[in-house]
């Protein structure tokens, strides 16, 4: 966000903004965004979107931030629950609902889906991809130590479920990702 000086204040809600922002990243991804959708999306003047995010780059660094925020709220009940087998259910079915649209986002995964487009080589793009699959493998850890402590699974081969996990989730989002 970039630092406000003398001005007029802002007279818009800079959350519910970058929100919208999130939505629309997560839609159409960062390479086929235009500073046209943004607008739009946002309804903010051209001079307003420059002054609260910045260039597109920086918006989309906020969108990511933003969107990390959400992950991590989506993923502390399988992170600190109190079940084993019965979190990891739980997050999967609300995971179908994500995976589908079925809860009012986009298909897939905005992480995901930047993964494997051009941009995620850019600096600190892929510094935020590594801090999700990181929060993801912890969670889905956390959850299948659970279920070992309970008794539910072997506690051998842990580490590998959880890789298997990850990498089957990862690959599920991406692929609906690309589903119009």
């Amino acid at each position: 966000m970039n630092e406000r000086g003398a001005g007029r204040p802002r007279v818009f809600d800079y959350d519910q903004a970058l929100v919208a922002l999130v939505m629309l990243f997560w839609e159409k991804g960062f390479e086929a965004t235009t500073q046209q959708d943004m607008l739009a999306r946002t309804g903010l003047s051209s001079s307003s979107l420059l002054n609260a995010f910045g260039s597109k780059s920086q918006i989309f660094d906020a969108v990511l931030n933003r969107y990390q925020k959400m992950q991590i709220e989506g993923l502390t009940p399988l992170r600190q629950g109190e079940g084993g087998l019965d979190d990891l259910m739980n997050f999967i079915d609300q995971m179908e609902l994500h995976v589908t649209g079925k809860k009012g986002c986009p298909r897939g995964c905005l992480a995901v889906k930047t993964m494997t487009g051009p941009s995620s080589s850019r600096a600190g793009i892929a510094e935020q991809l590594e801090n999700y699959r990181r929060n993801l493998n912890m969670a889905l850890e956390g959850s299948l130590s659970r279920a070992a402590g309970l008794g539910e699974i072997e506690r051998l081969g842990l580490g590998g479920r959880v890789r298997i996990l990850s990498a089957t989730l990862i690959g599920i989002l991406l692929l609906e990702s690309w589903r119009k």
